[in-house]
């Protein structure tokens, strides 16, 4: 599905199909943009997908666990566009230090402000796994387990924001 039919959905559609917030998803937008703008430009075709359907695609690869293959085919491109696309998500994520290079002062600060908003859902995870649902095996019935689920996280939201 292409940006330009998601711009006409209500927020929690978009939020249903997409997995983040409209908001969240224009932030997105906007860095992406800075680091394409930074990054030197190189001669050749100009790019069959926008910015917002690059970011689209990465969405649903990560979300739907679908294949590269799948994804080029319903967007019309070629498997290695959508592939080298999705790698644009790496730049949101923290950097490793290495032995030789390590990191400059600028990208310890970046790694801080990421691990200041991962903190908050490492707690939660944290907060789940101590009723030892996702922790350990499952034994009851399978049925059963989305709602059991459901009770935990909303014990979890109450204690956190009660």
């Amino acid at each position: 599905m292409k940006y330009e039919k998601l711009v006409e959905y209500s927020n929690t559609r978009f939020r249903r199909i997409t997995g983040v917030k409209r908001a969240a998803f224009d932030k997105l937008v906007e860095i992406l943009r800075k680091g394409y703008a930074e990054k030197p430009r190189r001669r050749g075709r100009t790019p069959k997908l926008s910015i917002e359907d690059l970011l689209l695609a990465t969405l649903e690869y990560l979300r739907e666990y679908r294949t590269y293959a799948h994804i080029a085919a319903s967007y019309g491109v070629a498997e290695s566009n959508i592939y080298r696309g999705s790698k644009c998500a790496d730049s949101l994520l923290p950097k490793k230090r290495s032995k030789n290079p390590p990191l400059s002062k600028q990208e310890r600060k970046d790694n801080r402000k990421i691990s200041k908003k991962r903190i908050f859902i490492e707690h939660a995870i944290c907060f789940v796994k101590r009723f030892r649902i996702l922790s350990e095996r499952y034994r009851n019935r399978r049925h059963r387990f989305a709602l059991r689920f459901s009770l935990i996280a909303g014990i979890c939201n109450f204690d956190c924001f009660a």
